[in-house]
């Protein structure tokens, strides 16, 4: 069950401000008159918050979407009205079985079920935002996001499905455009504002991941708002890209390679040791976890790094 976003409830406050007009949008969504909040409220958005919290508690089943049908019936011109109710009418799930098949595992692929399951652990539903996947290249990041893709309990997490975005360098509208278009707009972003307004009102109250495969540009992960429920996966060779409150951990070093990465021959003599294998990997846990940065992957990101 989801609740309005931020953007809904003002919508509805400047809206549906007085009483009278209040009641019969609720009952018209499916309210009942047991269910339904009192006005004793100083404000209209105070209202609303409770309206959405009762939403959110499953006071009625697909709630959020039958209230925005309800009331474009009544504001025709909202946008914000359409796109909820436009979710409920054509709500698309981005197919994970499509993607897995777009994105399989290597063929030489070894199972770090540690790793996947300290990544998992960030990847929470009741979270928002990005967790990166940050090393520099061939350290196995694009693979590790491809073992979390073909994890069932992420899919059983994020039932309104995942995209993939890969080479996410381009222009920031472009990975909008695309994102959008996996969940059902499919009308094309001209400019980023745009774009973050049009992704939060389609994406508010799903469960979804994005996977934006080696990013090189903050931009990129800045062109998405941060919505509960809704994850990016960020594979970068650049810490940069991510914001710095992304909550963060460094885990153990590891000698072993990444799952489906290269491992090269072993060397003798005296450049043992400098082919390159990853034995570096970090999750990142939430302020308050006690956990430092210690090996320079800056908040918010799992870091990969290679011997030398």
């Amino acid at each position: 069950m989801s609740g309005l976003s931020l953007q809904e409830i003002d919508q509805f406050a400047m809206r549906f401000a007085e009483r009278s007009a209040v009641w019969p949008v609720l009952e018209a969504a499916g309210f009942s008159r047991k269910d339904l909040p009192t006005w004793n409220v100083a404000t209209a958005a105070e209202f609303w918050h409770e309206v959405s919290a009762r939403l959110a508690g499953g006071a009625v089943p697909d709630g959020r979407w039958r209230l925005s049908a309800a009331a474009l019936e009544r504001f025709p011109d909202s946008a914000v009205f359409a796109a909820g109710a436009g979710a409920a009418g054509a709500r698309v799930v981005a197919s994970w079985d499509v993607a897995r098949a777009a994105w399989p595992l290597p063929d030489r692929f070894v199972e770090r079920p540690a790793t996947v399951e300290e990544i998992r652990d960030l990847l929470t539903v009741t979270g928002a935002g990005p967790v990166g996947v940050i090393g520099m290249g061939g350290a196995g990041k694009s693979t590790i996001a491809r073992a979390l893709l073909h994890d069932d309990e992420i899919r059983d997490r994020f039932l309104d499905g995942v995209t993939w975005i890969a080479n996410s360098d381009r222009d920031v509208t472009t990975v909008q455009t695309r994102v959008l278009a996996a969940f059902g707009d499919l009308q094309p972003v001209w400019e980023v504002t745009d774009g973050r307004e049009r992704l939060r009102a389609l994406l508010a109250g799903r469960r979804c991941l994005i996977v934006l495969d080696d990013v090189s540009e903050a931009a990129v992960v800045d062109g998405f708002p941060r919505i509960a429920g809704v994850r990016l996966l960020v594979t970068s060779r650049n810490r940069q890209v991510l914001p710095t409150a992304t909550p963060s951990a460094w885990s153990a070093r590891s000698t072993s390679p990444l799952p489906g990465s290269y491992s090269p021959p072993t060397r003798s003599g005296p450049f043992a040791g400098s082919a390159g294998t990853a034995t570096g990997v970090g999750t990142v846990r939430g302020a308050g976890g006690g956990a430092r940065d210690l090996r320079g992957a800056g908040p918010g990101v799992l870091g990969l790094r290679r011997n030398r």
